[in-house]
């Protein structure tokens, strides 16, 4: 017997270490995935509406979001739900946001005093990610971006509008300067294969894929937009319960 619990606690922990390998493998491609996303956001901003470069740039990135999404369905399997500070977390990614961004726009942050919430910390980076991407492809030629959290309590009425249980809950907010979402596209802008890109180009799959993970969490995504004044995406995350002990994130 004490041979035998031996080898199940060894392969448990390979196990456990090939699934860290993975994960850490997976936060990596994440990364080179999202340079080059926001790289074919900055050669169409000065392609000057070439069709030969716009078709390929949508050959590309409909590329990275079918393997941002492959990632996804794998790391599915393996989830690492734990105890995470939202502020933390957005703020260990800022370095690298900042630079993939770029220099015409300019990302500013309000943290406010919120509950830790409970999810898988490559998921807080996926729709953070996401999110800054959309808002840099709404402003080819620069602008603002803003991150923010703030804390709810969503009560009944609201939680059944919304679709989520009542209760406590995180949100971040990102704000662009952009050229806004028209009211038609507004409804259906979560929908796969749905843009709000002024030439119709580009995939749509990055709305779709954070309320999956929303979805999953216990959250939900609001979008709310005027042509031309911009736009804003609220993460409702639900917050974690109060004895839950809080865990380490770095981006």
């Amino acid at each position: 017997m004490g041979a035998s619990r031996q080898r199940a606690t060894s392969e448990v922990r390979e196990r456990a270490a090939v699934s860290s390998k993975d994960r850490n493998l997976a936060h990596s491609l994440i990364n080179v995935l999202f340079v080059v996303r926001t790289s074919c956001a900055h050669i169409r901003s000065v392609a000057d509406d070439d069709e030969r470069i716009t078709r390929e740039l949508d050959t590309v990135e409909g590329t990275i979001a079918q393997a941002t999404e492959l990632i996804r369905r794998m790391l599915g399997a393996r989830r690492d739900d734990r105890v995470i500070d939202v502020n933390e977390a957005i703020e260990g990614c800022l370095p690298r946001l900042e630079r993939a961004l770029g220099s015409q726009i300019q990302l500013q942050l309000g943290l406010s005093e919120v509950d830790d919430v409970v999810m898988d910390g490559l998921e807080l980076e996926h729709i953070v990610v996401n999110l800054l991407v959309n808002a840099r492809e709404a402003m080819p030629e620069g602008g603002r971006v803003s991150v923010s959290t703030s804390q709810r309590n969503i009560d009944v009425p609201r939680a059944r509008s919304l679709g989520v249980e009542p209760g406590r809950y995180v949100v971040i907010e990102v704000r662009d300067t952009g050229h806004g979402i028209q009211e038609n596209l507004l409804e259906r802008i979560f929908e796969p294969f749905v843009t709000s890109k002024r030439d119709g180009s580009g995939r749509g799959l990055g709305l779709s894929s954070v309320c999956d993970v929303l979805q999953r969490q216990g959250g939900v995504l609001v979008a709310s937009s005027a042509v031309g004044r911009g736009a804003s995406f609220e993460v409702i995350l639900r917050a974690a319960p109060a004895e839950s002990a809080r865990a380490s994130y770095a981006c």
